[in-house]
């Protein structure tokens, strides 16, 4: 006796590409997010992206797909050397000094992801799919005239997930 098939039901698309982002920070994550350890998600995700061993593609240029390189990843999550001039009180000369920043996990403060919906047509259930995910960094940066800070956020990057096809 062969057992019924299963039918799968009838989706329709509702929207396809949709991004969001969910905060970290704050004091009530979602419902959804309780039981998760997001922070340690966010942290699996950059250090996958580091690794170079997953493809990862600029955000805000989603379209065109455009990769990010292995450098390019690191510097957008804040590893690089940063110089400043400053001048000594002694001797009235110029003095350079450079700092070498590493990536600041603290600095992940909200991810984004990138999904399609669908309803299923019989049982009226929205059905999300998610395509890809992204770190969302926020952090301080000296205006140019090195006198205030200002708060800067950016998607370093996003990295589509295995069972999606990039940008489809």
């Amino acid at each position: 006796q062969n057992p019924t098939p299963s039918k799968k039901p009838k989706l329709t698309l509702l929207a396809k590409d949709v991004s969001y982002e969910v905060s970290l920070v704050n004091n009530e994550n979602p419902e959804f997010l309780q039981n998760i350890q997001v922070n340690q998600v966010a942290k699996t995700i950059i250090e996958k992206a580091i690794s170079g061993t997953v493809a990862c593609y600029s955000f805000n240029f989603r379209d065109s797909l455009q990769p990010r390189s292995l450098e390019e990843v690191v510097h957008a999550l804040g590893k690089g050397t940063d110089c400043y001039t400053t001048v000594n009180d002694e001797t009235g000369e110029l003095d350079s000094i450079c700092v070498d920043k590493d990536i600041d996990f603290k600095e992940i403060q909200g991810l984004a992801f990138i999904e399609d919906w669908y309803l299923n047509n019989s049982t009226m259930e929205i059905i999300k799919e998610v395509k890809a995910i992204a770190p969302i960094r926020c952090f301080y940066h000296a205006t140019g005239d090195d006198t205030q800070t200002e708060l800067i956020k950016t998607i370093p990057f996003v990295m589509y997930l295995k069972n999606h096809d990039k940008g489809k």
